[in-house]
């Protein structure tokens, strides 16, 4: 689907539902981009991996990615439609939901719409809150599980919520492998490799720690399990990590 220059900028707030403190992102688009281009852009601003099913849910219609092997799931096929067609008026809300299992479902409410702009070819993020929850935690309920558990962790640990960050985040960091020294060989002091913070996936476990400064204290149950909830966040940097 070709661009128009004549295409009216629209500035949308993408919103997280079911999800507290809120987690949202202001973005500024092109009108004549495609609902399946528009999914593109709200994976990457607000943190997912795009590894999910997505339906958009526009004046009672549905829309999304056709699947021929399963004619029982019906939606109108995104690449067909503009976020203008779909949606023309300003103060227009509607329905993104990533994730059929999980169901993550993003309130996209139209703030207005802007004078068309030959200059403005891209989208642009102009602000927000929060890191998005991770991926296959259960959705909203798992998420909040999940918190409760740092909850829980950092009560039981006896610090304080930022002292309490300080120290585990060097669980993203794992011990440095050494080699195997000569016999005659004095060993070489190693130190811990540094993680790479302009990795997408280093920012989002990082993101995720320095959430925990908004908790609030609870209950104490068990610091080691708490804890691995912890690890669950990294685990994918550390197994790039190797």
């Amino acid at each position: 689907m070709k661009n128009s220059p004549a295409a009216p900028i629209y500035q949308l707030k993408v919103t997280l539902a079911e999800v507290g403190p809120p987690v949202w992102r202001r973005i500024r688009v092109r009108g004549d981009l495609s609902l399946e281009r528009l999914h593109a852009v709200v994976q990457r601003v607000m943190g997912w991996h795009d590894s999910h099913l997505h339906e958009w849910t526009l004046e009672g219609r549905r829309y999304g990615q056709p699947e021929p092997d399963e004619p029982e799931y019906e939606v109108d096929d995104e690449r067909k439609v503009t976020l203008r067609e779909a949606a023309p008026a300003a103060r227009s809300r509607f329905e993104y939901l990533y994730d059929l299992g999980d169901s993550w479902t993003h309130e996209v409410v139209i703030e207005k719409i802007e004078p068309p702009d030959p200059k403005f070819r891209s989208a642009e993020c102009l602000g927000g809150e929060r890191a998005c929850p991770q991926e296959d935690c259960g959705g909203p309920p798992g998420y909040e599980e999940f918190l409760a558990a740092c909850d829980r962790a950092i009560a039981v640990s006896g610090l304080s919520t930022d002292a309490f960050v300080t120290k585990y985040r060097s669980l993203l960091v794992p011990p440095a492998k050494t080699a195997t020294a000569k016999p005659t060989a004095t060993p070489k002091a190693t130190t811990a490799p540094k993680l790479d913070t302009s990795d997408p996936k280093v920012k989002d476990c990082l993101a995720k720690y320095e959430a925990l400064k908004t908790l609030k204290t609870g209950d104490p149950k068990t610091f080691e399990a708490a804890l691995s909830a912890f690890n669950n966040t990294c685990t994918t940097v550390l197994r790039m990590r190797g």
